[in-house]
């Protein structure tokens, strides 16, 4: 997957750019930023993760990805990830089960490969009543950058970026702006914000 990504993207990295994933595509967008350092000696500014907890920690819960079609769907509704109407659908969910179990086959069988941490800053946003990512897992990030480590706590769960939308956008707006506005590299800082709401 990161090749063909870090393929896709390459000829639009001659310009800062940073890298965000959400729950599984924040692994991909790590696995890619380490891919793109070994590969080009290249970097985003930023590594923006969410709603994962850092790559070295296991996820606190059993898979679900091979569970019979039942569990299976009994499973993504503890995870409140797809919608109700979706899970009843059975036609729908007849085409759609083999991609979800993909994605959460990339999700739960990721096995964590120790390389040097990134240079490049990293902001880890987690939602407060998440169960995939406790506050202490998110904060876990800090370990992969030897740059500058934010971690921004918001009301929600696992989907907090829908929940808690408008909420979320304004502060990842506000964090890119300060990427913008600090391109030359700071000190390595650690900062944890929890935001109530």
């Amino acid at each position: 997957m990161t090749d063909a990504l870090a393929s896709a993207i390459r000829s639009y990295l001659d310009k800062p750019f940073v890298l965000f994933g959400h729950s599984m595509g924040a692994i991909i967008a790590f696995e890619l930023a380490r891919k793109l350092r070994r590969d080009h000696n290249i970097l985003p500014e930023c590594l923006i993760v969410s709603a994962r907890i850092a790559p070295h920690v296991p996820i606190p819960r059993p898979p679900i990805n091979k569970l019979p079609q039942e569990q299976f769907v009994e499973g993504l509704k503890r995870l409140d990830g797809t919608p109700k109407e979706v899970l009843e659908d059975k036609g729908l969910m007849k085409l759609i089960m083999p991609l979800l179990r993909a994605d959460l086959a990339v999700h739960e069988e990721y096995a964590y490969t120790p390389e040097p941490p990134l240079k490049c800053d990293i902001l880890a946003f987690g939602g407060l009543h998440d169960p995939e990512a406790s506050r202490e897992g998110v904060a876990g990030w800090r370990n992969h950058t030897e740059g500058k480590f934010l971690s921004r706590m918001v009301p929600g769960g696992h989907f907090y970026i829908q929940a808690a939308q408008s909420l979320f956008l304004r502060l990842l707006s506000s964090e890119l702006y300060q990427v913008i506005r600090n391109i030359k590299r700071a000190e390595p800082v650690t900062e944890e914000v929890v935001i109530q709401a």
